[in-house]
């Protein structure tokens, strides 16, 4: 999915950038791009999960102001845990498996998000 945006960067925000010689959006597509339930679930030690922690507080913080199935969000949470061994010292093949069954679950996930939505939707029209 593509999108353009407008963004009024804070202040640190872009002295860190300039600091840095960082293009914004090329530092916010690079965290964009590692935000990842399955990369965080399959390999917690790794250095790409700080992205999706990022993300996850921004839910934590913001979270009244979304409309999350919680029923479904904590159905799926647990299948996540099912399919996981969060074994830290986990071989890179034993993870990429892990990664594979977390993103089917999460394919899982999203599907019934956008069928329970849509059937929303027409119910009211």
């Amino acid at each position: 999915m593509q999108t353009t945006i407008t963004l009024n960067l804070s202040e640190d925000f872009s002295a860190l950038c300039c600091i840095y010689q960082i293009k914004p959006d090329v530092f916010l597509q690079t965290l964009a791009d590692q935000i990842s339930f399955p990369s965080y679930y399959s390999n917690p030690m790794g250095n790409d999960r700080w992205a999706t922690f990022c993300f996850l507080n921004f839910v934590q913080e913001e979270e009244p102001k979304y409309q999350v199935d919680r029923v479904l969000e904590e159905r799926f949470l647990h299948e996540l845990d099912a399919v996981n061994d969060y074994n830290i010292y986990a071989s890179p093949t034993e993870m990429e498996k892990s990664k594979i069954k977390i993103t089917e679950v999460m394919n899982k996930w999203l599907k019934e998000v956008l069928s329970n939505r849509s059937s929303y939707i027409i119910k009211n029209l």
